[in-house]
């Protein structure tokens, strides 16, 4: 039976279970109770991580929608959104690793943008074109970027207890 010393142990653990050695596990059957802990607490956060992506959205979205707030608030939020997705996709990659992937992907599809084929022109003159690929270049959009996955991994240490690298 697993204990609920054992399941704290488990949500302290920072790799994945599956890596964990046998011959700590105190009989052979607690390996496989902490293979399925470590499938629970994957979905929990995975659970976790898809509700901060739908949420960022509609802020993001909302955004754009009141003309008081400045633009640059969308560009923080949707570098937000984009650090999500990847601490979704990679879940038990470290912090560092999808820091620098949502950088990577926010400043490709900015510098994107100096791209002017006609064919992706019309596809920025779309709302999923605008939304996405956005419609010009700004230096100033790396800086919001920047700041956006900033505040990801700052929510995300609120969240996680202050241990982003848990899973």
């Amino acid at each position: 039976m697993l204990t609920s010393k054992w399941l704290w142990k488990l949500k302290k653990h920072k790799q994945p279970f599956i890596k964990l050695n046998i011959s700590k596990a105190p009989g052979g059957c607690l390996f496989c109770c902490i293979y399925l802990a470590d499938i629970y607490f994957m979905a929990k956060t995975r659970i976790t991580y898809f509700i901060l992506i739908i949420t960022t959205i509609i802020l993001g979205l909302l955004s754009r929608h009141f003309k008081f707030l400045p633009l640059f608030i969308g560009d923080i939020l949707w570098a937000t959104m984009v650090y999500f997705i990847m601490r979704f996709l990679f879940i038990v990659k470290p912090v560092k690793f999808n820091v620098i992937a949502a950088l990577i992907f926010c400043f490709a599809i900015e510098f994107s943008q100096l791209y002017k084929a006609p064919w992706i022109n019309e596809l920025r003159h779309t709302l999923f074109g605008r939304l996405v690929l956005g419609e010009g270049f700004l230096w100033s959009d790396l800086l919001c970027y920047v700041i956006g996955v900033g505040i990801g991994v700052g929510l995300e240490k609120i969240l996680f207890n202050h241990q982003p690298d848990r899973h």
